[in-house]
């Protein structure tokens, strides 16, 4: 069964059911009298045409996807006194379509064992304490959505049946540059991204995430360029500020960013769209700026916000931070600029020197935007009557030289909520 994905950026989310077995097979081994063994079937397969599974193949152009097991796929089963890895033996169609699988485990377990708790896939790490499961959601992942899709389940031996729930909530993220070597994914406002969910069982034996643990402010995605990637979070954080995304090339160097500033709350189950927004040779369409800076201080959001040693840098010396050290723009770096908006949080930017923009200009005319009035600390929305923004000459300087040397270099800046104050002639 086809899922339609919207193409815009977290305005859509596709749901993801959960499995269930379909029918139990229990067999002895030839060696059980011996070895105490027996091997026992789980069959595993879609609870209904729109359920979820561990391999996700999109279809790029017309926006669809199909989930389903794979034949590598392998679980943790958790039984009082130990666990085992248990590995798909057979893979086959269920009566709903061709596109959906089911799929069935096998396991040696000894005559023992009664209650089993599984847990998807089998490199999570993952223990049983006295009927709570303990799984954690990693802050490096490996970016494929198998890699992400965390979940749990619980029978009998007798049963054999494996309804699995998602435990996580996820991120779908476009990439369009080939030189994306990892992705970074951090909350505006600070929050819980990853940890460790304890699970207990209802009734029914339906999986109940608890209160995660051990908890990670970012996630760290590993990416081989142009493709999709996805991302396991918590469940039920509310992202109050938004969520930024930072992409890096194989040396740490920043390519582009992109700040998501709606309040978004995670879902259990549910996929969140993103893309890379790309501009000019991977640039931002934004960078953002307070008075005190934040974070990395590289501009690639409100977290990582240049303060106003780093903003001057950029405007009088065409110098970005890359792997924490102030750089000097490359040309092609400079003309992506074109169409960017710097955004600045509300307070008086005391400039070291006149601010000179001869260093950012090119021979590619480009138009260039700087805009104040957002609150201190950052914000969605400009307000500069009430957040007002200052540029300050000390009273030593003039604040802003137009001049620019050549008239082979090309730009139009527009300036918009920022007072100038305290200049010298």
């Amino acid at each position: 069964m086809k899922h339609t994905l919207s193409p815009l950026f977290l305005a859509a989310a596709l749901t993801l059911a959960g499995t269930a077995c379909m029918r139990e097979e229990v067999r002895r081994s030839d060696t059980a009298e011996a070895s105490h063994l027996q091997d026992v079937l789980f069959s595993a397969s879609l609870e209904t045409p729109s359920g979820a599974k561990t391999a996700l193949s999109s279809d790029t152009d017309a926006g669809s996807a199909y989930i389903s097991w794979t034949a590598d796929d392998a679980l943790t089963l958790h039984y009082a006194g130990g666990s085992q890895t248990a590995s798909v033996c057979d893979i086959t169609t269920d009566a709903y379509s061709a596109d959906h699988l089911s799929a069935v485990f096998s396991a040696a377990l000894s005559s023992d064992v009664t209650d089993l708790y599984a847990v998807y896939p089998a490199s999570a790490t993952s223990s049983l304490s006295d009927g709570t499961l303990s799984v954690t959601i990693p802050a490096a992942q490996d970016g494929s959505f198998k890699g992400a899709d965390f979940m749990a389940a619980k029978t009998t031996r007798e049963e054999a049946e494996l309804y699995f729930c998602h435990l996580a909530s996820y991120l779908e993220i476009k990439v369009n540059s080939a030189s994306v070597a990892s992705i970074v994914i951090a909350g505006e406002n600070g929050e819980a991204l990853t940890g460790t969910l304890p699970v207990t069982f209802d009734e029914d034996d339906l999986p109940v995430p608890g209160t995660a643990t051990s908890t990670a402010t970012a996630i760290t995605l590993t990416a081989t360029g142009a493709g999709y990637y996805y991302a396991a979070l918590l469940p039920d954080v509310t992202f109050s500020k938004g969520l930024s995304l930072r992409f890096y090339d194989s040396e740490g160097n920043i390519l582009n960013s992109y700040c998501h500033q709606n309040v978004l709350t995670t879902v259990r189950g549910t996929i969140h769209f993103f893309t890379d927004e790309s501009g000019m040779d991977g640039r931002s369409r934004y960078l953002y700026a307070t008075v005190s800076g934040a974070g990395d201080k590289d501009g690639s959001s409100w977290a990582h916000a240049m303060s106003q040693t780093e903003l001057y840098e950029f405007l009088n010396n065409a110098k970005l931070k890359q792997n924490g050290v102030l750089t000097v723009l490359t040309d092609a770096q400079k003309d992506a600029l074109d169409g960017v908006t710097v955004r600045l949080g509300a307070g008086t930017y005391t400039m070291t020197d006149c601010v000179n923009l001869q260093n950012i200009c090119t021979t590619t005319n480009k138009t260039f935007s700087l805009v104040g009035g957002y609150p201190a600390a950052g914000g969605k929305t400009a307000a500069p009557s009430t957040n007002v923004t200052a540029f300050s000459g000390s009273e030593s300087h003039r604040i802003l030289d137009s001049y620019v040397d050549g008239t082979d270099k090309k730009l139009t800046l527009n300036l918009s909520g920022i007072t100038f104050c305290n200049g010298k002639a």
